[in-house]
């Protein structure tokens, strides 16, 4: 999965990107954009929706049935 993230990160930078050098903004975005997204092993929930369903019911009661 890193290798597939890594990928995606790619499509916000150029070869050589010095992240470094990149606006605290910028990392920001990206970061919000993958958090939004649905994820296979998350049951096609993005990552916020996990994290607000543990908030609203209470971490617990979470069952996640298509981690790997």
């Amino acid at each position: 999965m890193n290798e597939y993230t890594n990928g995606l990160i790619g499509c916000f930078s150029s070869t050589g990107t010095d992240f470094n050098e990149v606006s605290n903004e910028k990392i920001n975005k990206i970061e919000h954009i993958f958090n939004i997204r649905g994820r296979g092993s998350l049951g096609y929930c993005s990552p916020n929706d996990i994290c607000y369903q543990a908030f609203d019911v209470g971490f617990k009661d979470i069952k996640l049935v298509y981690f790997r």
